[in-house]
């Protein structure tokens, strides 16, 4: 295979490399975070992000952070993450546009990212007197 045809090759399955995977992660946290950044603006957690994640409720966290890369790894065996590459992302950015597969991969980890932590992480348990 030449160098021109080398990014039209689509890899499959397992082939999945880390800077992939890094861009398929990255916005399921940045999704957690944007649940934490409303909570705390409507007032129902206080404190930093990282007092929210660990010590506020670190079981919530835990299940929340289990069942995402639970989720991921099953839209992944499905073949969801099957033509998200590196060399797909650097010739997105070269070329200033974004790939349909990659959009899917980000858009999907952020809304897993996001329902998960804001259906099982909700900060302290508040006690009222």
């Amino acid at each position: 295979m030449d160098a021109a045809n080398a990014v039209l090759a689509i890899p499959q399955g397992d082939e999945l490399d880390v800077m992939a995977g890094f861009i398929i992660v990255l916005p399921g946290f940045i999704g957690m975070y944007a649940h934490w950044f409303i909570a705390r603006k409507k007032g129902h957690v206080t404190g930093r992000f990282i007092d929210y994640l660990i010590a506020d409720n670190p079981q919530g966290t835990g299940i929340t952070i289990a069942l995402f890369f639970s989720a991921l790894g099953g839209l992944n065996w499905l073949g969801l993450f099957d033509q998200v590459s590196t060399e797909y992302i650097v010739t997105a950015a070269k070329n200033l546009c974004i790939y349909k597969p990659a959009l899917l991969a980000i858009i999907t980890s952020f809304t897993i990212g996001f329902t998960f932590d804001s259906s099982l992480n909700n900060g302290a348990k508040q006690v009222s007197l």
